[in-house]
């Protein structure tokens, strides 16, 4: 997906003037965006990964601007999307994502809805083909296999892994149990992202369901998943293993030594549910395997 095309469709949301002046800015931070932030009452800002400024030439989001992208990312049906609002995003058309804060309506001790919209962040989807080759080759070369890829929060971990199913899918049967809709995007049934021909996607399922759903019903060679937290996840994990199923997941975690002091990953490793981890790097590195260990080395 080319940016300038990723930025052109998160805009249509945007009424003039906004619209307007985001398509003035400056080409060069146009390229570097990454997200655009709406808070009530506050200035515009841009993050281009490194640093959030202030949008020049616009005043403070008003309440009535926030309505009207709200009526726009919900298709001018906000009910039909009070499920996607209490869980704190949509996914758009293009595999881009809003979230989104505000006043939590309760019910029963969980989020039903959220009412009060107070900001917004239009995270814009860069898919980037061909970052996970040096990984693939490396991990992949002789068969299906089970990888952890690790890394601090914005070390690409998302995207290397995106587009490892793009490639394993391509040769293998992969199913993705997408939660959050990270990895393929999907946009009323139709994945944005390109996640490869063989690849199925069980798109919204608790991640643990959806491991098990895929194993019951899909019959894949590979399961993959985005940032496995707790002993539910890796429980699922273990018991895909288990049915001999290979598996491709990412975690939190700034080194290979912290990913074994967890618990819920320590059991995993004991387990041999993973035969290799990755551990991306930070900075000029970021989205690069810094360094590669198989199990047995750990």
């Amino acid at each position: 997906m080319q940016h300038s095309d990723s930025l052109s469709q998160v805009l249509q949301y945007f009424p003039e003037p906004l619209r307007g002046r985001l398509e003035a800015v400056d080409p060069m931070k146009r390229h570097r965006l990454r997200e655009i932030r709406l808070r009530a009452g506050r200035p515009i800002r841009l993050y281009d990964g490194a640093a959030e400024e202030s949008l020049a030439g616009f005043g403070n989001a008003a309440a009535p601007l926030l309505h009207d992208i709200l009526r726009a990312v919900c298709e001018d049906s906000i009910h039909s999307y009070a499920r996607e609002l209490a869980e704190g995003f949509i996914t758009l058309r293009g595999g881009h994502r809003v979230g989104f804060c505000g006043t939590a309506v309760l019910r029963g001790g969980t989020v039903e809805t959220v009412k009060y919209l107070s900001g917004f962040n239009f995270r814009l989807a860069r898919q980037i083909c061909g970052c996970a080759d040096a990984l693939y080759h490396a991990v992949f070369s002789d068969g299906p296999a089970s990888l952890l890829i690790i890394g601090v929060p914005g070390s690409g971990k998302t995207t290397v892994l995106r587009d490892l199913c793009r490639q394993l899918g391509n040769r293998f049967r992969v199913s993705v149990s997408d939660e959050r809709g990270e990895l393929a995007a999907v946009y009323h049934g139709t994945p944005q992202n390109d996640i490869g021909l063989m690849t199925d996607v069980l798109d919204g399922y608790p991640k643990g369901e959806g491991l098990i759903t895929a194993i019951r019903t899909l019959s894949p060679q590979i399961l993959v998943c985005d940032e496995i937290s707790g002993q539910a996840d890796a429980a699922a994990l273990l018991c895909a293993v288990r049915s001999g199923v290979s598996v491709v997941a990412s975690a939190h975690a700034a080194s290979i030594g912290e990913v074994y002091a967890r618990p819920d990953l320590r059991a995993l490793f004991e387990s041999e549910v993973f035969s290799s981890i990755a551990l991306l790097g930070t900075g000029d590195k970021v989205g690069s395997v810094v360094c590669l260990e198989r199990s047995a080395a750990i």
